[in-house]
């Protein structure tokens, strides 16, 4: 990695397996009406569902514009949820949220989980959990995902729930069964990923953010990109980009070229 970073006079790596500098973002579409969506849908709090393929960055569009949000007038958590059952589900939504769940029942935990929304609402902090992976939820989970949010008769919902996931969590929501949580859906967004427009864009963004040039990239492999490589998905461009480098230290190569381009999406198929 040094070498690379050596070789090309850049300050880090400007495309890591997953991001997470929210200061180096490149706004893109996704970006911004992702932070759109979630701005429009806080006065109402309630459920939002942010989703997309795989690879295009739905967890951290939803990161970006969480970090944006003042800790001094909301409770921001995030919770990564992964194949459990509910009661294992509820007990970690405890912990989470500092609420305590010791010895709970799944119901007695869905209360305390309220109460302590509640409690967050009355001191002007009121709770943001994300619910990342949100594809991976119980059925049953789903099921009570109303129940946990709304307040009282219906009134004032509790706290802003994110379900950010795949387009799967949005399948399963539009089932009939769900009809209860799609009606009761705030907001949601479904992520287009990086255009053709923005993809050469993102990667002289990054680029720049880590002190490297323009003149680093050609101009061909900035307009083949998009086509041969990523079709939206950060994940892969990231991917891409991270192996051409690292082919074009090899090669001793100071502008990634198609040469070193067509060579690093082969290394990418071994």
């Amino acid at each position: 990695m040094s070498a690379i970073l050596d070789y090309y006079g850049l300050s880090f790596q400007p495309f890591p397996q997953r991001l997470n500098d929210v200061d180096k973002k490149y706004e893109s579409n996704d970006l911004k009406q992702t932070s759109a969506i979630l701005r429009y849908a806080l006065p109402e709090m309630g459920i939002s569902l942010i989703c997309g393929d795989t690879g295009r960055g739905v967890s951290y569009a939803v990161y970006c514009a969480t970090e944006s949000l003042s800790r001094a007038n909301y409770t921001v958590r995030c919770m990564p949820v992964c194949h459990i059952c509910p009661r294992d589900f509820y007990r970690e939504a405890c912990r989470v949220v500092g609420t305590p769940s010791f010895g709970r029942s799944r119901q007695a935990m869905i209360t305390a989980l309220r109460q302590g929304a509640l409690e967050l609402k009355k001191q002007g902090k009121p709770l943001v959990l994300v619910l990342d992976n949100a594809q991976n939820l119980p059925e049953l989970v789903l099921w009570d995902l109303v129940t946990l949010v709304s307040g009282d008769f219906g009134l004032e919902n509790l706290m802003m729930l994110i379900l950010c996931g795949t387009k799967d969590l949005k399948y399963r929501i539009q089932q009939t069964e769900n009809q209860n949580l799609e009606e009761n859906l705030v907001a949601h967004y479904t992520l287009k990923g990086l255009s053709e427009q923005e993809t050469p864009a993102y990667v002289l963004n990054r680029l720049e953010m880590a002190g490297g040039k323009r003149e680093m990239v050609s101009e061909d492999v900035l307009n083949a990109l998009y086509d041969i490589s990523c079709r939206g998905s950060i994940r892969e461009l990231n991917n891409v980009m991270r192996t051409a480098l690292l082919v074009g230290t090899q090669a001793n190569r100071p502008v990634i070229d198609m040469a070193v381009l067509r060579s690093a999406v082969e290394h990418r198929k071994l």
